[in-house]
């Protein structure tokens, strides 16, 4: 479970700071921690279909005795689509490149999302994504998927 934090700092750029927790099978408890950048690349428009941004992170996962650091530097890209009802729907795909430290190891590993956000109000949104990667950190399997609600304050574009 994590809880995000996305802050607007100009009309391109966005702050994320995550919290949250995780419980791997037969692994202990650990503590997650990390931040972000987003600096927006391209908007899409009649020349060119795709919304770009540019991600970069320091993320953590603490705990048990052991510790996994990773710094992603990645591109998401995707397309918001109007639906009826003030609804939306936004797939998109977010491949990146990270340097991970896992127990005094190093290595260097392309991980790829591939999700969507359902607008189902101005303020609120579900989330859902899949992840592949190329790491072998966690007993050889670093695939996953996450779910979310997104709440958006009034006044808050994105």
């Amino acid at each position: 479970m994590v809880g995000q934090w996305r802050e607007g700092i100009s009309s391109s750029t966005d702050l994320m700071l995550d919290l949250g927790f995780a419980s791997p099978d037969n692994q202990d408890t650990r503590v997650l921690l990390g931040g972000g950048f987003g600096h927006q690349l391209a908007w899409s428009n009649a020349n060119n279909p795709l919304d770009a941004m540019l991600t970069v992170g320091f993320y953590g996962a603490f705990g048990g005795g052991s510790s996994l650091v990773r710094i992603p530097v990645g591109v998401s890209v995707g397309h918001r689509f109007p639906l009826q009802g003030g609804m939306a729907v936004t797939p998109y795909v977010h491949p990146r490149l990270s340097l991970d430290f896992f127990d005094g190891q190093s290595d260097a590993t392309v991980n790829f999302d591939i999700g969507g956000n359902l607008e189902l109000t101005p303020q609120i949104s579900l989330r859902a994504s899949l992840l592949f990667s190329g790491g072998d950190t966690f007993d050889n399997n670093d695939t996953g998927f996450g779910l979310a609600l997104a709440y958006r304050p009034p006044g808050l574009r994105r």
